[in-house]
């Protein structure tokens, strides 16, 4: 985001996390300008927290401003046909997107819809931190990971209903966690060192489960689990067994 604003060379002003009285308070300090554009993740990567977009698009709207959303840990996996949180809280209306096709599709590359007179720009920006030019093979087999997904709707089901068991039997063991549509699990249990201990508790009975320090994980962080398309619930019972200890 921060480099997709530096490269623009516009205007950018940022807003408290999630905070939807500080964006009206932005807004309203900066409508001397254009028509804003609103830039955020869909689903957060690290709590798989999804942002306020419908509350988003409300103040937008004022303004004539739309939202670019990065759709890297929803696309595939997050609204009715899988396209993200803008389909999910119902913005496409008012939104553009972009996805990396590495997490739902295994694929390599991204999505950028956009026209062809923004492609053909695209294609003279040189790439910036890790990324690639891309290459004719990445493209057909992304392709095909797509047509696959898309002609096997009963993928994303599944692989719902394993998150929504998945945070049900977290609250039984008490344990607080966002309500969220996205297969992304993250909760706190006591501090660093507990947690690295369940990591170690979990390993030992063959399941690896990820302690995150990354952005917004806090001081102790968190511990982070993803649901995949072939978890089972014997899978998560398994693990749940591990965290009740």
């Amino acid at each position: 985001m921060k480099d997709a604003a530096r490269i623009s060379e516009l205007p950018t002003y940022t807003f408290g996390h999630c905070d939807v009285d500080a964006l009206n308070d932005t807004l309203r300090l900066q409508s001397h300008g254009g028509p804003p554009l609103l830039m955020t993740d869909g689903i957060f990567a690290t709590t798989g927290r999804m942002p306020p977009l419908e509350a988003y698009a409300v103040a937008l709207q004022k303004y004539n401003g739309r939202m670019l959303i990065d759709e890297s840990h929803g696309f595939g996996v997050v609204g009715q046909n899988g396209r993200g949180a803008a389909e999910y809280c119902r913005v496409e209306h008012l939104a553009a997107t972009g996805a990396t096709l590495s997490k739902a599709f295994c694929a390599q590359g991204a999505t950028v819809p956009c026209s062809a007179q923004s492609a053909n720009r695209l294609w003279t920006i040189a790439p910036l931190r890790g990324a690639c030019a891309g290459s004719p093979l990445s493209a057909i087999a992304a392709t095909a990971s797509i047509e696959y997904t898309v002609a096997r709707p009963e993928i994303h089901q599944h692989m719902s209903a394993m998150k929504d068991y998945f945070r049900t039997r977290l609250q039984g063991l008490a344990i607080e966690v966002l309500d969220s549509p996205a297969p992304i699990v993250s909760f706190s249990m006591g501090s660093r060192e507990d947690m690295l201990h369940v990591q170690r508790r979990a390993w030992d009975r063959g399941i690896y489960i990820y302690h995150s320090t990354y952005l917004g994980a806090g001081n102790d962080g968190l511990i982070r689990c993803a649901i995949f398309r072939d978890h089972t619930r014997a899978d998560i019972d398994a693990l749940i067994d591990v965290l009740a200890g």
